[in-house]
């Protein structure tokens, strides 16, 4: 399967970012630094933050069977909403 259209946030203060990278340490997946690629339970992503600019962005490369690029989308929204 294809990867999913990249995902953009704004508004993204180091807490939220902290708040995001101990949400995702939760659920054994390592981000490690501002920008990167992790690999984790059969999907694959890459991301970019910029603490000036308070920016984010998600790129999910591959997605585990059966979760959708919608269903992913939702959770990286909701994950962005609770933090």
């Amino acid at each position: 399967m294809p990867g999913c259209p990249i995902q953009t946030f704004d508004k993204i203060d180091t807490l939220v970012w902290m708040c995001l990278v101990a949400r995702a340490r939760e659920y054994g997946v390592a981000i490690e630094g501002n920008s990167g690629e992790v690999a984790s339970h059969g999907g694959r992503a890459r991301w970019n933050y910029d603490p000036q600019r308070e920016w984010l962005e998600i790129e999910v490369l591959k997605l585990p069977f059966p979760v959708s690029c919608a269903q992913a989308a939702k959770a990286l929204r909701e994950a962005v909403a609770s933090c």
